[in-house]
């Protein structure tokens, strides 16, 4: 039980240094005219992301808090999985548009490869149309590969 208190603690104390992260980060953003991103870091300080430009936020936060000295210490996932419902949903509202995810995409692998050294930036990011993604979850259904929604 002992073990467990102690994994417990380090984890409030693990949470309490991000929340101190991101709030520095909105504080540092007021003075600067970055409406977006500064309303980015307010929602992560209370909630889960809702948009993909939220969710895309907070990975790159991560990205910064989890690196210990020049080593890697986590993989993102599958962010093609994590991503998509952001995506998909934000396309169907209105809260982003086509060109605008790209963007985002082309920024967001700007900061990841930053982090990883991996790769370069690519200058075009192609995002896959709907019918292209349907096609490619039914080829996996055939295959029996279960696709995540």
């Amino acid at each position: 039980m002992y073990r467990k208190g102690i994994f417990f603690d380090s984890m409030i104390i693990s949470y309490r240094a991000i929340l101190t992260y991101i709030k520095r980060l909105y504080d540092a953003s007021c003075a600067y005219e970055m409406k977006d991103y500064t309303q980015c870091l307010q929602r992560l300080l209370v909630d889960a992301p809702r948009t993909l430009y939220e969710v895309m936020e907070l990975c790159v936060i991560f990205l910064n808090m989890e690196e210990i000295g020049a080593l890697r210490a986590r993989s993102l996932g599958r962010i093609d999985q994590i991503y998509y419902p952001y995506y998909e949903n934000d396309l169907k509202n209105g809260t982003y548009s086509l060109e605008e995810i790209k963007e985002m995409l082309r920024y967001h692998d700007y900061a990841e490869n930053k982090y990883t050294g991996i790769g370069k930036t690519q200058e075009k990011i192609r995002v896959p149309e709907k019918k292209e993604i349907d096609e490619a979850k039914l080829v996996l259904n055939k295959k029996g590969i279960k696709v995540l929604e």
